[in-house]
């Protein structure tokens, strides 16, 4: 398989306007989904046997060069609102894939400069999210209370069984991780460990501030004492998204929980 090139001129694009239209689909189609989802991101690419490459190196030692991970993330960034447009499975995820194919994700946070301003996690829910550094800035509450800022788009990787049975109705909030695959989740869950960046691991902060207030009934937020009670009556008390106030009981039928 050839690999994909770029060079300089933007009018060496693979079925530059030179050629015929039917040339141009099939060499765009050569290039695979990577390179396809790498064109619209206005990549000049060529696609061309090996032997071609390498006379080409020899006697034009500065042109073409090879695309790069780190040519890709430049792209990428760049472009951020043309993300929409690439097919998620084919394009998207193999796009995501090869702009980390090059970071050392095992060198600590030091790592996640590199992949700010990509719009490149695919969420739950269809939707797309950017990489951005995590603000752990507060703003003053009622009270003068200090609290979490909620302004910033969080995006959680959560892998365990249990976690997800608690949270998979926030899929706003989620990683699509039957889209990205065991090895991609992997080094975005290293990636989300460093907890530099937005997308996070799952915690009793994150849990609290984040899924919480959407889990539970509206008529306990902001309330210093509400009724706990069994499954048939919590479902009259308004449970937010897809998890009724139902889907926590008491034994004693009606309990008294401190807000």
């Amino acid at each position: 398989q050839p690999q994909p090139l770029s060079i300089p001129q933007q009018d060496a694009v693979a079925g530059s306007s030179s050629g015929s239209s039917s040339s141009s689909s099939s060499s765009v189609d050569g290039l695979g989904p990577l390179g396809q989802a790498l064109l619209l991101l206005d990549m000049p690419l060529l696609d061309m046997p090996a032997g071609v490459l390498l006379m080409l190196q020899k006697y034009l030692p500065e042109l073409p060069q090879s695309c790069t991970p780190a040519a890709a993330r430049a792209a990428a960034a760049a472009h951020a609102d043309r993300m929409p447009i690439l097919q998620r499975d084919t394009q998207l995820v193999p796009l995501l894939a090869y702009c980390l194919a090059d970071v050392d994700l095992s060198g600590g946070p030091g790592v996640c400069q590199q992949l700010l301003r990509l719009r490149l996690l695919p969420l739950a829910d269809g939707s797309l999210a950017e990489v951005a550094e995590y603000s752990k800035a507060v703003v003053k509450g009622q009270g003068g209370q200090p609290q979490p800022q909620q302004q910033q788009q969080l995006v959680f990787v959560v892998t365990e069984e249990l976690e997800l049975l608690l949270v998979e109705s926030q899929k706003h909030l989620l990683l699509e991780l039957g889209l990205l695959g065991p090895a991609l989740t992997a080094k975005l869950s290293l990636l989300a460990s460093y907890g530099c960046l937005n997308l996070q691991l799952l915690s009793v902060q994150h849990l609290v501030t984040s899924f919480l207030p959407q889990l539970l009934p509206h008529a306990w937020h902001r309330a210093k004492a509400v009724a706990w009670q069994a499954a048939a009556d919590g479902a009259a008390a308004g449970g937010a998204g897809d998890m009724p106030a139902a889907a926590i009981s008491s034994s004693a039928g009606s309990t008294v929980v401190t807000w």
